[in-house]
């Protein structure tokens, strides 16, 4: 879970495990860009086990040029 949450560019903010449930709270960010599929992913990974949950947070300033990967091999 951890490796996908930073494979997707996202950052933990906490974790808690619940006592006597045996469910444990991942609590992270990740850009929206890298949200798509995330769900699939994570159930594939926990065989089904983990329940994502996704919440819109707010705005951030991304701190790196959003063009950087951008396919330059193609003329407009």
């Amino acid at each position: 879970v951890y490796s996908l949450i930073a494979k997707r560019r996202g950052n933990i903010i906490s974790e808690e495990y619940q006592e006597g449930t045996g469910f444990f709270s991942i609590n992270a960010t990740v850009p929206v860009i890298e949200s798509f599929g995330l769900s699939n992913d994570l159930r594939s990974r926990t065989a089904g086990v983990a329940i994502p949950q996704l919440i819109f947070h707010g705005f951030d300033v991304w701190p790196e040029d959003p063009y950087s990967n951008r396919d330059t091999t193609r003329q407009n």
